[in-house]
């Protein structure tokens, strides 16, 4: 906390504080305030700026905080005013002309601010909804597909509805915590993490391009909801059960049974994500290796051991089709496996095993066989 004292005459000048010698008229009351301005108290508690009769000066006490320097202002009799470079609390009321814009410049100078570079971003704001599509544009060719097609849901679902009419640079900390409260209630603890984290990199661009302050992305405050520990990994019994079922399936009479059966074993054999396993085609398989081209860490190959290529030669190929696994029935690459899981999951006796739990027993039993994991 630091005291700088500015002679009397040099604040009449700059319009910064009131000659307290000379009656002035309040152009809003029509009162005189120079006849009583001498019965002031010299000195105000807390901090502001004093004004010493004795040696006509004002003394202006700053905050140690950049963006909390306080001065106090002696405007009337009626009391002080406390200015903190944002807005005046009411303890008194400045009433000369220019006043209210010269206190601003002064204080937003002490702390580093330009006022003309506030006015210029609050004027080229837009709305959220609107920014929300100049981010989508100029940000998500980055994106790999996969991750496109996800965030696309998750807009289309959770932000392309949230804070109508609100302007980036007002979203603030309690619109947010409202926003994520009522996501959980109607899409769940991990899409509204999710979702969360695309607001907080798309306030973090609406920062580095100019439309917000710097460091006042309010998603950090926002806390979100703790990962729950769901893996399971699958016991030598757990395995024997699932083989059958999916050897099962291998052999139906049905194309597209036979095509989940053997992603689903692939899955299991491999270690792949499910995207990765539905996405590939014909020019992926080279030998005894897949070339993923749309992989979450990136482009990467992984090895197949004897029993996944021949998984992989058991598929049909068709004419002018050049993905693996093919829905006969839409016509159309197979998109999810889910529902084919939940049926498999059923017949083994898997209770809630999830999809991506293969992948889990794939790692463990390579980690325990001093295998490299893909």
């Amino acid at each position: 906390m630091r005291l700088i004292a500015f002679p009397a005459h040099w604040l009449r000048r700059s319009g910064f504080a009131h000659d307290c010698r000379q009656p002035q008229t309040d152009s809003r009351r029509g009162a005189c305030r120079g006849g009583r301005e001498r019965q002031l108290p010299a000195r105000a508690e807390g901090q502001g700026a004093v004004h010493d009769l004795a040696r006509d000066r004002t003394w202006v006490r700053h905050s140690p905080l950049p963006q909390r320097a306080q001065c106090l202002h002696r405007p009337d009799a009626h009391g002080w005013e406390v200015a903190d470079g944002h807005h005046r609390t009411g303890l008194g009321a400045d009433t000369t002309p220019g006043a209210d814009g010269r206190w601003r410049v002064i204080a937003y100078a002490q702390v580093g601010r330009d006022p003309a570079t506030d006015r210029k971003r609050i004027r080229s704001a837009p709305r959220f909804d609107d920014f929300l599509k100049e981010y989508w544009t100029r940000w998500s060719p980055q994106w790999n597909p996969s991750t496109l097609a996800t965030h696309d849901g998750y807009r289309r679902l959770y932000l392309d509805n949230a804070f109508k009419g609100v302007f980036i640079d007002e979203l603030n900390e309690a619109d947010v915590a409202k926003w994520f409260s009522d996501l959980n209630n109607r899409a769940g603890p991990g899409a509204a993490n999710r979702t969360l984290e695309i607001l907080k990199n798309l306030l973090n661009k609406a920062e580095a391009w100019g439309y917000r302050l710097e460091n006042t992305n309010p998603c950090r405050s926002v806390r979100p909801n703790k990962r729950r520990q769901c893996e399971r990994f699958m016991s030598a019994d757990d395995l024997a059960r699932l083989g059958n079922v999916l050897a099962q399936l291998r052999i139906d009479d049905n194309p597209t049974i036979r095509a989940c059966g053997a992603a689903i074993t692939l899955l299991l054999l491999t270690g792949c994500r499910c995207r990765e396993i539905l996405t590939l085609q014909w020019h992926d398989v080279k030998g005894s290796r897949l070339l993923l081209r749309d992989s979450k860490t990136g482009p990467r190959t992984v090895w197949l051991g004897p029993a996944a290529r021949e998984v992989i030669d058991s598929l049909p190929r068709r004419a002018k089709i050049p993905w693996l696994f093919w829905n006969t029935h839409y016509r159309r690459p197979i998109r999810s496996l889910q529902y084919m899981w939940e049926a498999v999951r059923e017949r083994a006796d898997l209770g809630k095993l999830r999809i991506h739990d293969l992948r889990h027993t794939f790692a463990s039993h390579a980690a325990m066989n001093k295998k490299r994991c893909p």
